[in-house]
């Protein structure tokens, strides 16, 4: 008997998980036809009948439900060798793919890239910018190799690596009229609050932050960056609960006023990937970098701008 297609096994596996031809189809970008040209294929490969349709669903038969095991078997020791050679294709060391917010990526991750870049200049690194949830995801999938994300996650099958805690500050259009030293949640019933787009951790945070004060933050608006948030800000439209390296620390910057939040609001940054996830010198060379973004935490507290006078 020939070898079994790894296609073929692959779209066995995603009829079975899924109960639905159609929906393997979509999730492998393939026509029903093509989904069902495969599971013949390999029921005729094999000689015995792996799905079975029961109303609107379809069902492994036993042989199916035996077959799953060994598919996953066969599919995963194929994508620990293809981990295995990307090491030595293309750039020399390979290419890691690793997943950040934009305000890391924008505020704390320039120097450890610089320097990563000159001590390893034929490695390649695939970034891609997203939420702490969908990271979470593509590192379960396999489609990253590394995240720098907030805390807290369902850890199952991740290795996770604290490496700071960060103060969050209120950020307002310079000039703004009667800022206390501290501000509080009741502070921004004044205020349109600015956010990060729906379903990122800053704006859950911020919006839980202002509600734990007793206040509804309505209406919001939310954008797609940490820079856009800033720029609106700055022409009084509203406020924003930021990070504080997206401020540098200061209590002025440009056309904003920085203030320390009353009660205290932080945001805790980690390092994951797979726990069955095999190292290889470019994955190395990455994840020791981005542990240089390690802070103790009274270095973190110490990153709170100052009161004014």
């Amino acid at each position: 008997m020939r070898g079994l297609s790894p296609d073929q096994l692959n779209a066995f596996l995603e009829v079975t998980r899924l109960a639905s031809f159609s929906r393997a189809a979509e999730r492998l970008h393939l026509s029903p036809s093509a989904i069902s040209l495969q599971i013949r294929g390999l029921e005729t490969r094999l000689g015995v009948q792996l799905i079975e349709r029961l109303g609107k669903k379809a069902h492994p038969t036993p042989a199916g439900r035996e077959l799953m095991q060994h598919a996953e078997a066969i599919l995963r020791q194929s994508e620990l060798a293809a981990e295995a050679m990307r090491s030595f294709a293309g750039t020399g060391m390979g290419t890691v793919r690793f997943g950040c917010g934009t305000a890391a990526l924008a505020y704390l991750l320039p120097p450890l890239l610089r320097r990563l870049r000159r001590e390893h200049p034929k490695l390649g690194l695939a970034i891609s910018t997203t939420t702490t949830d969908a990271m979470v995801a593509q590192l379960h999938a396999n489609e990253i190799d590394l995240a720098v994300l907030s805390l807290p996650i369902d850890e199952g099958g991740l290795a996770i690596t604290f490496l700071r805690e960060d103060p969050l500050v209120a950020v307002f259009a310079a000039g703004t009229r009667n800022l206390p030293k501290e501000v509080t949640p009741t502070d921004f019933a004044r205020h349109v609050l600015v956010t990060d787009n729906a379903g990122a951790r800053l704006n859950s945070t911020a919006v839980g932050w202002v509600r734990a004060g007793g206040v509804e933050p309505s209406p919001r608006m939310e954008l797609a960056s940490i820079e856009a948030i800033k720029n609106v800000v700055a022409t009084g439209i509203g406020a924003a609960l930021l990070p504080v390296e997206a401020v540098a620390g200061k209590l002025t910057v440009g056309s904003l006023a920085v203030r320390p939040l009353k009660p205290p609001l932080t945001r805790r940054l980690a390092l994951a990937q797979r726990k069955d996830k095999p190292d290889n010198p470019a994955l190395v060379a990455v994840r020791n970098a981005l542990l240089g973004l390690r802070v103790s935490p009274k270095e973190s507290r110490s990153r709170s701008p100052d009161r004014p006078a």
